[in-house]
């Protein structure tokens, strides 16, 4: 993706916590004002929770304990939140985050979450290996978008035509795929970071065909 679609500040950012008291299967997320602080090369743009809310009610998931479930690109895990708060169980979620401290943090407040530490375009065994994910949500990088979404889409598992594994993604309106349903077009301003206009797409995989 070419950089210049967007503009961000070339320096440190303020990212706040969750600001949302969630109640977790009777265990309270506690809240906190402390900002965490991250460099501009982290690409943490984070999701809105409003948007993250509409993002996973797009997954049209029946939350009854056995899908198993991708977050990507977890950042402060405001995607996080909104699965939770739909009724999936942390034991059945998996969240990928490269920023270390965004990691820990992830780790601090969502007790129970498969949360794993690098890159996802690399290798890793935890999710290559688990027979794929019936749903996965993600805000990935914009500068390496396309690379994000083939990855995250060849992860979906096997679904059914009466259940398809269901991929739903916030990305740059420039990203382009003839397997995309569009579902939302957010304007610039989305992000509290930069400014880009983005969009929600949402792809669905029946049987073994593949969505790629």
């Amino acid at each position: 993706m070419n950089p210049n679609v967007y503009t961000r500040p070339a320096k440190s950012l303020r990212v706040r916590r969750q600001a949302e008291i969630q109640e977790v299967f009777f265990e309270t997320i506690p809240t906190t004002s402390e900002p965490l602080m991250l460099g501009a090369s982290s690409e943490c743009h984070v999701t809105p929770p409003a948007v993250a809310t509409r993002m996973v009610a797009a997954l049209e998931a029946k939350t009854d304990g056995r899908a198993r479930v991708l977050e990507p690109s977890a950042g402060t895990g405001n995607l996080l939140s909104a699965l939770i708060n739909a009724g999936y169980r942390p034991e059945k979620l998996t969240a990928v985050e490269l920023d270390y401290t965004l990691k820990t943090h992830l780790e601090g407040h969502f007790r129970g979450v498969n949360t794993l530490h690098g890159c996802f375009l690399a290798p890793m065994a935890e999710i290559d290996d688990c027979g794929g994910f019936h749903r996965i949500v993600m805000n990935p990088p914009f500068r390496k978008v396309k690379q994000h979404m083939n990855r995250a889409l060849s992860l979906l598992a096997d679904g059914t035509a009466d259940s398809p594994a269901v991929l739903v993604a916030l990305v740059p309106i420039t990203y382009q795929h003839s397997g995309a349903e569009i579902l939302e077009e957010l304007p610039g301003d989305t992000f509290a970071t930069c400014t880009v206009n983005t969009k929600i797409v949402r792809f669905k995989k029946t049987g073994k065909r593949t969505v790629l």
